[in-house]
């Protein structure tokens, strides 16, 4: 089983090699470099003591104005993707009882995520696979920002989904070993 610590890395190392290095978030260097990414680790395995620390991790940003995103991993209980994407109506339900629509949105990541429509094995899920089930809790006035800058924020899909379509094999497996069974294993 994998220590915090090793959570950790290995969130740090996808976003620095993935998110960032394959620019599949164009607005991720900056506040990366700034130190303005916070990642929570979540131990807990039940479904109303997630809820709690997700919604305490949520209102701490709200008085954290240093920290421009927060990576709220889940570390257990969260494998199976389907379970995890059925979750995320709980969340969503938090994120309106909390008032935060307008405040805060959701990205979620998993290493078994699916866009509706794909098989499991195509290239373009991997855009949203990481290393463990994430919540990725985004300040919108954040997002809105950098969009404004963007010349083409709508066409980064697309350029995401030809990346990971030119990934080969051997890319995949240095991109993403969390994928592989045998390091999946090692994760459980």
């Amino acid at each position: 089983m994998a220590t915090l610590n090793d959570i950790r890395k290995q969130t740090e190392q996808w976003l620095d090699n993935v998110v960032i290095g394959l620019n599949l978030c164009p607005f991720a260097a900056k506040p990366r470099r700034n130190n303005q990414i916070d990642i929570v680790i979540c131990p807990a395995e039940q479904e109303t003591d997630v809820l709690q620390q997700f919604q305490r991790a949520t209102a701490e940003l709200q008085h954290q104005p240093h920290i421009d995103t927060r990576l709220f991993i889940l570390a257990k209980g969260f494998d199976d993707f389907y379970y995890f994407n059925q979750f995320l109506n709980r969340v969503d339900s938090l994120i309106t009882t909390n008032q935060w629509q307008g405040t805060f949105q959701i990205a979620t990541f998993h290493p078994e995520y699916q866009f509706s429509g794909t098989l499991p094995e195509d290239k373009q899920n991997l855009t949203n696979q990481a290393p463990y089930p994430i919540l990725h809790i985004l300040r919108e006035s954040s997002v809105e920002k950098a969009i404004s800058y963007h010349p083409d924020v709508d066409d980064i899909p697309m350029q995401n989904i030809k990346r990971m379509e030119l990934l080969s094999q051997e890319d995949i497996a240095k991109f993403f070993p969390y994928l592989t069974k045998g390091n999946r294993d090692k994760n459980e």
